[in-house]
C-alpha cells in the first residue's frame, strides 16, 4: 500500500508500506523510516484516507520457459 506520512519538518511524503491492522476511520501501517545510517521499520496508527492499495505485479509474466 502507498501511504502518506506526515514527516519532522511538518511536511508529508508517500511511502510504501504495509497494512497491519485496520477499522474503517483508522489503518496500523509499518514503513521504514530513514534513520540516521539505516532504515528502521517503524509502525503508527494513519487516517484511512491516506492510504491507498498499490498493485504487487507477479514477479515473472508471461508463459514459463
Amino acid at each position: 500500500m502507498w501511504v502518506n506520512v506526515p514527516t519532522d519538518d511538518g511536511g508529508e511524503a508517500m511511502t510504501k508500506g504495509f497494512a497491519l491492522a485496520w477499522t474503517r476511520a483508522l489503518v496500523r501501517v509499518q514503513v521504514l523510516w530513514p534513520k540516521e545510517y539505516y532504515h528502521a521499520a517503524t509502525e503508527f496508527w494513519v487516517t484511512a484516507s491516506r492510504v491507498t492499495r498499490r498493485v504487487i505485479e507477479p514477479q515473472w509474466l508471461g508463459t514459463r520457459p
